[in-house]
């Protein structure tokens, strides 16, 4: 006597292996380099990384004034190239990875560890081509200046901006070492050779002896040298000059 078929049996089994299916679809493979994740606000641009940890404390993108994107330790971010073809990423959490990677495939070029030091910083990519500036500061010290290029498919800091930015300042007061004095960037010129940028000491610089001036100056970010004609005092809450060679920003 044939056998009736266990219509109950045959459903279990027929949710199990559809579980199965969309469990093996839900995944995605970390993306070598700095273990990065995709994320469906990302998917498209091939930008990758985990959730934050503490969603209340993230509020998605924060992209600032000139184009600028901000970046805080616990959260998740990324910051696309003016046409895309790059993207800076960090992933949620401190010290949990921050790189390049390329726009579309999410292949991992580069990390980028300066970046990397559990503290918050804001990105700036240029307007016209693949070289970007970050701001960091990490507690309790001043702020950081790190200028990147891309030569090729490779990242490279730059150190001579800045460099060129602390000795103005030092040639007024010779006595300020490198960690008196703090350099921030502030935006691209329109073409993306020059930066806007604001230097200024710690007041315990020289031993405490005066509360520095705050200079206004602009950089070329090729050459890393100043624009002598730039130099300006910043009095009070001033905003950034218009006239001279600031007209052409």
């Amino acid at each position: 006597m044939a056998r009736r078929p266990n219509f109950v049996a045959l459903l279990l089994s027929l949710a199990i292996v559809t579980g199965g299916v969309f469990a093996v679809l839900a995944w995605r493979p970390l993306l070598p380099g700095i273990g990065l994740m995709r994320s469906d606000a990302a998917a498209s641009a091939g930008a990758r990384y985990p959730a934050p940890g503490d969603a209340s404390q993230c509020g998605g993108e924060q992209q600032v004034g000139q184009g600028g994107y901000s970046f805080t330790p616990l959260c998740r971010g990324q910051a696309p190239s003016f046409d895309r073809h790059y993207y800076v990423v960090k992933n949620a959490g401190l010290g949990t990875g921050v790189g390049l990677v390329r726009g579309g495939s999410g292949e991992s070029l580069a990390d980028l560890g300066p970046l990397d030091r559990g503290a918050p910083f804001t990105l700036f990519w240029s307007p016209v081509d693949h070289r970007f500036f970050a701001n960091q500061r990490p507690q309790g010290e001043l702020e950081r200046f790190h200028l990147f290029e891309m030569r090729g498919d490779r990242v490279v800091e730059s150190h001579a901006l800045a460099a060129a930015a602390r000795e103005v300042l030092r040639t007024r007061r010779p006595c300020l070492t490198d960690g008196d004095i703090a350099v921030s960037g502030l935006r691209w010129s329109r073409d993306g050779g020059r930066i806007a940028l604001l230097v200024y000491a710690r007041r315990e610089g020289c031993g405490g002896t005066g509360n520095w001036q705050l200079l206004w100056m602009i950089g070329d970010s090729r050459t890393g040298r100043i624009d002598s004609q730039s130099v300006r005092i910043r009095r009070g809450r001033a905003p950034l000059p218009a006239d001279g060679p600031y007209a052409t920003l």
